[in-house]
């Protein structure tokens, strides 16, 4: 039987009015079609998710971890640095590797998905050079290396030369965070020392 005819069944023609266990039968069924109502109206309020990359940050309380289909999310809020100092942030990104960063609106109206969004940080690295040549005892260390950043084994940033006039130290300026390893340009003096950060 159809809704609306089982809510005209429980009316009473003649009196005009709800008997007494009709009365309560449409009361019961009023009460589950209004919840109905309001559970579907919660699910769509709740809607899609957001996830956040945060690589050492903190969330801003302004960014919603939900969004609703129909209003979909007009911008973000920048989030609260690492604790550790020197941390600049550069914005949100769409991808891991920082190539889209994220246009506004962030999160378009009639969006279904869930939305994956990752903060760029850029932080100044320095390292220096120690030796491993008993203090230059064969007189053959250099008097300067080149040095570089490998960010997931790929070239990053600028060359640095370093030598004794700079205390054998390079700074990276402002460099997106990733897990960095310092390598040498000069192939013959890999084995006589490290570059420590």
């Amino acid at each position: 039987m159809k809704q609306k005819e089982t809510i005209r069944s429980l009316w009473t023609p003649t009196a005009g009015m709800l008997t007494g266990a009709r009365r309560a039968a449409m009361l019961l069924l009023t009460t589950l079609l209004l919840t109905m109502t309001a559970q579907t109206a919660w699910a769509e309020e709740e809607g899609h998710n957001i996830i956040y990359e945060l690589y050492g940050g903190t969330n801003s309380p302004g960014n919603p971890e939900t969004y609703n289909s129909e209003a979909g999310v007009s911008s973000l809020s920048d989030p609260i640095p690492p604790e550790s100092s020197g941390y600049i942030f550069d914005g949100w990104y769409t991808d891991p590797d920082f190539s889209t960063p994220v246009s506004k609106p962030a999160i378009p109206s009639g969006s279904t998905e869930d939305f994956y969004f990752y903060a760029k940080w850029l932080k100044s690295i320095e390292g220096n050079v120690i030796w491993d040549d008993a203090n230059n005892l064969d007189g053959k260390r250099p008097t300067s290396v080149k040095v570089y950043l490998l960010a997931n084994k790929e070239p990053i940033g600028e060359t640095k030369t370093v030598s004794l006039e700079n205390y054998w130290k390079a700074t990276f300026e402002n460099m997106p965070v990733h897990h960095w390893f310092f390598c040498n340009l000069v192939e013959e003096y890999m084995l006589q020392y490290k570059f420590s950060f």
